[in-house]
């Protein structure tokens, strides 16, 4: 009787330790806007969870999969499915990056729950969604476009008063352009902007501009369908005559500089965030952040089809 005793005692004992366990572990839905590889917001990801790693947690990444599927009546679809399930296991932490996600997901999400929501890779600003004084804080992601503007007017490109920016047509990249455009009209360029879907455009718009008198920023790919790497390695080793530029690390082998932002760094302060709130602090008390780091690189290839060094 006794060893039946002791056995109810252990069990009861194991099966406390093992429920106070799972509640002192933090539940965290992250979800992606785009797919698994996509560079950025995988270094996003990154360090976001080297820095929770100092606190229990249990994890699930969703993926939105934006920049291979396009129309807002696939986000949409796909984020009516995300929030409800959120809604439904109703997590500690809802942690989002870059702006479908928080369009989609996030702001549905606020408008039927409390739970708390941290997000990163947003861009530029928040003025279109409404989270005063609501459960969210977070990292915005801006591009260092000042530092580039520095950069050019103190190097012997300086007499080039046109920037063609070529860029996939995507949410971000829309909301970007705005934000661009304003500083480089600030600081006296002119601007214009391409928006392509397809590489067959891409290409062709790539050599067309290079033939003019400009610098070209070229911010992103991965929503450009039938993307040929191959080729396009090609195109610009044979068709650069003008300074090129971007501002994300996958894009270098195709510019012939880049002021490359740590999307780390995001993921970092977001990290910071979660542990602040789960440590008491009420997350409505911490202040909208923004990311600052970047490093400036080169592509010494490219540059030699310019007959000049930077």
């Amino acid at each position: 009787m006794l060893h039946i005793f002791l056995s109810i005692l252990i069990s009861l004992h194991l099966c406390f330790n093992h429920d106070q366990k799972e509640e002192d572990k933090l539940n965290i839905i992250y979800v992606n806007s785009y797919h698994p590889g996509y560079e950025p917001s995988d270094n996003i990801l990154n360090g976001f969870k080297d820095k929770i790693n100092q606190v229990e947690h249990s994890l699930e990444i969703i993926y939105m999969d934006t920049k291979k599927h396009t129309s807002s009546h696939f986000a949409d679809s796909i984020g009516n499915a995300i929030v409800n399930k959120v809604v439904d296991k109703s997590p500690d932490f809802l942690v989002i990056s870059d702006d479908p996600a928080m369009k989609y997901v996030a702001m549905p999400v606020l408008g039927k729950s409390n739970i708390k929501i941290l997000f990163s890779g947003v861009n530029w600003s928040l003025d279109e969604y409404d989270i005063d004084g609501k459960q969210v804080s977070g990292v915005l992601e801006f591009l260092p476009v000042d530092s580039f503007v520095d950069f050019v007017k103190s190097s012997q490109y300086q007499y080039l008063e046109k920037v063609s920016v070529l860029t996939e047509d995507s949410l971000s990249e829309l909301k970007s352009a705005k934000f661009i455009k304003e500083i480089l009209e600030n600081a006296g360029f002119e601007v214009d902007y391409y928006f392509t879907d397809n590489y067959a455009d891409w290409s062709t718009e790539f050599r067309r501009l290079n033939e003019k008198q400009t610098l070209i920023c070229l911010p992103t790919n991965g929503a450009i369908k039938d993307w040929d790497q191959k080729d396009a390695l090609k195109l610009v080793s044979t068709s650069t005559k003008v300074p090129t530029f971007s501002f994300d690390s996958f894009m270098m082998d195709f510019v012939t500089m880049g002021f490359i932002k740590n999307e780390e760094e995001m993921g970092r302060k977001k990290g910071e965030m979660l542990i602040e709130v789960h440590e008491g602090k009420d997350i409505r008390e911490i202040p909208v952040s923004r990311n600052y780091e970047y490093e400036l690189k080169s592509n010494s290839h490219l540059i030699q089809n310019l007959n000049t060094t930077y």
